[in-house]
Order: structure tokens, then sequence, then C-alpha cells
């Protein structure tokens, strides 16, 4: 037995065991060192092996333990396994295969960062445990991460979800906006198919970048392309394997927090305008330096300082509007005024919004978001504001609107750490007690999820992003990322005749029917083969939800149902159709 005072044996036959007197215990009289510590033991071709961390593997020939070739000078000894021809020693740097004649080959590959078990398959393949890789396959000189059909970890950062894919990225800095030196990278969702992208798989620098830390994501509407912001490494501009470009204070305007440091170049958030141009928040903390760069579609960059106001180098966030003002959140952190600003690129002009002059419920800014309706909207330490007027932002008298919900500022109080807006113009609201699901006004409330109710994993919501042409709203928690199928898309350009999902519905299906690719907010009626009316309603964006009831809540009959909608101005109408079977 292998323990923290050495290496004890007693016989499994005709002793009590509970009795210390029954333990023979190991020390320099048996060939062993003096004060060893030892937590790996097994048998191998007929001798007992034990790794003493920090010394060496030895073997018991019977009188006396004997010293190997396997050296642990500096390492522990995870674990012993043995093979039919060696001894497989798992240490915190490598893999050793201990023969047993005594001779010793060393495992090590960059996809080897922790080791901590390894065996090998009938087949002559080796399986390698590894804490931060996960599983590696070896075969003969190859080594393989094998990944699981998912995210890579289940860690979250943040969420970005467009109508190509969702992105994932772990992130990203701590609440004392210290980096976390993250190299997880980022998780891409498309077709229903995982991609990961990280350091941990992808090794080689041609390939994907040396980059940490990835904040948020952003998808360039004109070129397709994706940038990442990175809380240290800087900006990424990402087209796929082997097709991407970083930029730093190399290479580009962006300042590092460090002067002269690689590592300190810290983007904490992104954003994209209509023509191109990607919008940078540069937290570098350096007073009246730039703390905003845009990045032209021409591939030349403009900074952006704030003179007079201090904390224009201590940015968090950043939101566009529909006139082009850059919303963009103070840090909570290293700051004593907080809050928003507010800034005009066109006329170089700003102004920053604190709950003193502009009636924001609380100093410290989380999220910012615009609706469909071109409305700010922002969650702060202590529930919701909105500015319904951006245009009106830099003048004097421009404050906020407190939405009421049964009687009180709706989540007064709450931590607001995500808003999104579906394709009805719904809010979706992450706080640390679960999401709430509001009307587009928010002042009632639709839902309330929390890990109680739901199958969301935790009720601590890190972001939230929803994919508006199917609805689908995800959602980033404390313990891992979950989807809803929400009843709420966009339909972009003219749009085709409604499709109707499940479509025959069979009789043990009782879930919601989604009627999608419909007008915006059409109104919607059912009707039975000969035009009576079943069922009627205006759609959240593009689609409606319905249960297969009739206006009494009955389920409705076999048959053929007809879906006629229209748009609001009547311009745009078509007829779908839908069989139930009872």
């Amino acid at each position: 037995m292998a323990t923290s005072n050495g290496l004890m044996a007693a016989s499994l036959s005709g002793l009590n065991l509970l009795d210390y007197k029954s333990w023979r215990t190991f020390g320099p009289a048996h060939g062993l060192p003096a004060n060893i510590n030892a937590k790996t033991i097994t048998t191998f071709a007929g001798h007992v092996y034990a790794g003493l961390n920090q010394q060496r593997v030895f073997r018991y020939n019977g009188q006396t333990w004997q010293p190997t070739a396997a050296d642990l000078t500096g390492k522990e000894a995870y674990q012993l396994t043995p093979t039919t021809n060696a001894l497989l020693v798992a240490t915190q740097e490598n893999i050793l295969l201990l023969a047993a004649d005594n001779t010793v080959q060393t495992y090590a590959d960059a996809l080897l960062e922790q080791p901590r078990a390894a065996l090998q398959s009938t087949d002559g393949t080796f399986w390698l445990a590894d804490y931060r890789r996960g599983l590696v396959r070896k075969t003969n000189n190859t080594y393989e991460a094998i990944v699981p059909a998912g995210p890579y970890s289940g860690s979250a950062f943040s969420v970005y979800s467009d109508n190509t894919a969702v992105y994932v990225l772990e992130g990203g800095y701590n609440q004392s906006y210290e980096q976390r030196s993250a190299r997880a990278g980022f998780y891409e969702y498309t077709n229903g198919q995982w991609a990961n992208y990280t350091g941990w798989l992808f090794t080689d620098i041609k390939q994907f970048p040396a980059i940490r830390d990835l904040t948020r994501a952003v998808r360039n509407p004109v070129n397709g392309k994706l940038y990442l912001g990175s809380y240290g490494g800087g900006l990424l501009e990402w087209s796929g394997l082997g097709n991407y470009k970083v930029f730093n204070f190399n290479n580009s305007p962006l300042i590092s927090s460090i002067p002269d440091s690689i590592r300190y170049t810290r983007v904490p958030d992104v954003a994209a305008d209509a023509e191109g141009n990607i919008w940078v928040v540069n937290r570098n903390q350096f007073p009246n330096r730039p703390g905003l760069h845009v990045l032209k579609p021409d591939q030349t960059w403009q900074s952006f300082a704030f003179p007079g106001f201090a904390d224009g180098s201590n940015l968090e966030r950043i939101a566009l509007d529909d006139v082009g003002f850059k919303w963009m959140a103070v840090s909570r952190n290293g700051t004593s005024v907080k809050g928003l600003l507010v800034f005009d690129a066109e006329k170089n002009a700003f102004k920053h919004l604190n709950p003193a002059n502009s009636g924001l419920p609380g100093p410290e800014i989380y999220t910012i978001t615009k609706d469909r309706e071109g409305a700010m909207w922002v969650g702060t330490n202590n529930g919701l504001a909105v500015f319904y007027n951006p245009a009106e932002a830099l003048e004097a008298d421009f404050t906020a609107t407190l939405p009421v919900a049964s009687g009180r500022p709706t989540l007064e109080g709450q931590v607001i750490k995500a808003i999104a807006v579906d394709g009805g113009n719904r809010k979706w609201i992450g706080t640390d007690v679960g999401i709430w699901l509001f009307n587009p006004e928010g002042d009632q409330v639709l839902a309330h999820f929390t890990a109680q109710n739901s199958p969301l994993l935790s009720d601590k919501i890190i972001d939230i992003s929803i994919n508006q042409k199917n609805g689908v709203v995800y959602i980033a928690t404390e313990a891992g990322l979950v989807s809803y199928r929400g009843t709420a898309t966009v339909t972009e350009g003219k749009p085709d005749c409604a499709t109707v999902f499940p479509n025959p519905v069979r009789p043990e299906y009782d879930g919601l029917v989604g009627i999608s690719g419909l007008p915006n907010n059409a109104r919607v009626k059912i009707t039975d083969s000969v035009g009576h009316l079943v069922y009627e309603t205006q759609a959240a964006g593009g689609t409606v939800a319905w249960n297969t009831r009739d206006v009494k809540g009955r389920r409705v009959k076999t048959g053929v149902y007809l879906v006629f909608s229209s748009s609001a101005d009547g311009r745009e109408s078509c007829i779908s159709k839908v069989a139930v079977v009872e």
C-alpha cells in the first residue's frame, strides 16, 4: 500500500488489517530513501512497483526495493498502469514507458499539458488522460485529441448568434478585470454540428493563433468575417483555420495596458455597423488615451479619445444605435464615475450618463442592447433602464425611462447580466435568479425560468443570444450552455409562404406547432376545411406557435387546417396547410 508516510504491506488472510501491528512498513533498511511520499503502487511482470514522488519508480524483488530507470525528480507519479510489455507511468509532465528490462521511453507532445493517467488497448493504441486536454489517443507517433460532439468546455464567457452560426467564447476576465489566461478559444455550432477552435486542439499557430481570453464576437455584415475580442491578445479577424489575422499594438493603434507587452492588449467588446466598420473597445486605463478604435473596410484604423473624461480608456461594453451613436459602458472597476458614455463619432462629441444626470437606476452597467424599434435597453446593478430617443442622447435633458411591472421598477434590486431581443421585440433578461421574459415594453412578465422549473443548468445567467431566423434562444449559465426553442423570429426580405412544423401532427404529439416564415407581426387565422375559425393571433416577429386547440381550448379533430396570414398593411399574404391526426 502506498501512503504519504511510506510503503506498507500486510497479508490478506489471517490478520486483522485494522490493527496497525499487522502491517509491515518499508524504509531505508529495505532500500528505500528516507522521508518518502508514495501515492501509486501496482504489480507488473511478477514484481511490485511504487512511484516515489520527486524521486523515481522503485521495484520490489521480494527482499529489497531497487530504483528503476524511471526518474521522477521534480515530478509526481499520478498513476502506474501495467501493460503486456511495460509499465506506464503518468506524471504531470509526460508519460514514461518502463519496460521489464528497466529501459525507459518518454512520451511527450504539445497535446499533453497535464497528464493524469494512461493505458494501452489490445491493438497497441495508447489512451492518455490529460487534465487540460481531455482524452488523447496515441497511435504510433501520432497524437490526437478526442473531443465529444459538443463544446470543448462547459464554461462560457459570452455567446454570439446570427443567422449563420452560434459561437461560444470561454473568455475572458474575472470580476476584478484580471486576465484568466484561458486558451480554450471558441466553439462554433452550425447545422447541428459543433466545431471547436482552441489552442488545445490546434497547436500549430499557422492554423490557430496563440491567443487567449476571447471575450465577444461579431460578424462583419459586409465581408462575412468573424471578429473576436481578446482580453490580452487584441483583435482576432477569423475566416477559418489557417486564414486569420491578429491585431495588437504591433500592427494597429490598439494600446497595451503594459507598454510593449503583447499579452496585455485588452479588447473586452466589439461591434459592427452596416458599412462593415468594426468598432473595438480597448481597455488600457491610460488617462486621455484612446479607448475606442474603428477598423474600416479599407483596413485603415481611426482612434478616439475623450478629452476631459479620464475613464474614456476604461470602457467595457459597446452597442450601436440606429443613428450611429456608440453606447459604451464604463468599467465597473478602476473608476469612480461608472455609468454610460454616448459618443457621436461624426461630430466627435460625447456625453457621460450616470444616475444623477440621466435617471439610470444604478451606476454599474453590465449590458446594452438595441431593440427592434431602436430603443436602447440598459442592464444595471439595480434593474432596467430604457432610452427611447437615442438621437437626443447628447441633449441636456435626456433621461431614461424605467419600466414598471407590478407597481415597481422592473427587476428593481436585481443585477441585469444580459438582455436579448427576439423577433417579437420581447425582452429576454438574464439575472442571478434566472431568466425573465418580458413583453416589448418591459412592464409585463411573460415567463420566469429557473433551474427549478426548467432545464436551466444554473440560475446565474452570464449571457443570452437569439438566432433571429429560427427563434432559438442560447443561454450561457454559470454551469454551461442551454438552448430554448423560442416562438419569435424575424423574417428577412419578402417572406415565402409559411412553413409549418411538425406537419402532420400525429396523435402522440402534444407540443406546439411552429408556423414560421410569416410576414413580421402578421395577423394569423387558422380555420378548418369548411372555413370555421379555429384560432386567431398575431405573430411574434415572423413566428406563431399553435397548441392545436380551438378558441374554447379543445384539441381539434382529425383534418386538414388552413393557415391564413397577412402583413399589417395587407400587401403580403399566403395560405398554408397543416394536417392534424387524432
